[in-house]
């Protein structure tokens, strides 16, 4: 950690714009240095979180689709009560 500073996170960050909202978000490993060093209680149960954390670190795998489940509202489509459901809609 050492020669690490606030300054180079900082300089690392990152800008975002939600709607209004306009924030910035330091690296992950920037974060869990800032984390490390601030040495609070939560702070460390942070680091230990995003360290076993894989969130970020891979892009989530698409899901298959359930074959059972697209079966099932399939198969139950031609009751009545679903049939005037999705025509109301």
């Amino acid at each position: 950690m050492e020669g690490y500073s606030f300054a180079r996170a900082y300089k690392a960050q990152t800008r975002h714009k939600i709607n209004q909202l306009e924030f910035s978000v330091v690296s992950r490993k920037d974060l869990i240095v800032l984390k490390e060093r601030a040495g609070r209680p939560q702070d460390i149960v942070d680091v230990g979180n995003l360290r076993s954390s894989t969130l970020s670190k891979t892009k989530p795998k698409a899901k298959k689709p359930k074959e059972k489940r697209a079966q099932k509202i399939s198969a139950g489509a031609t009751q009545p009560s679903l049939i005037a459901a999705a025509e109301r809609s």
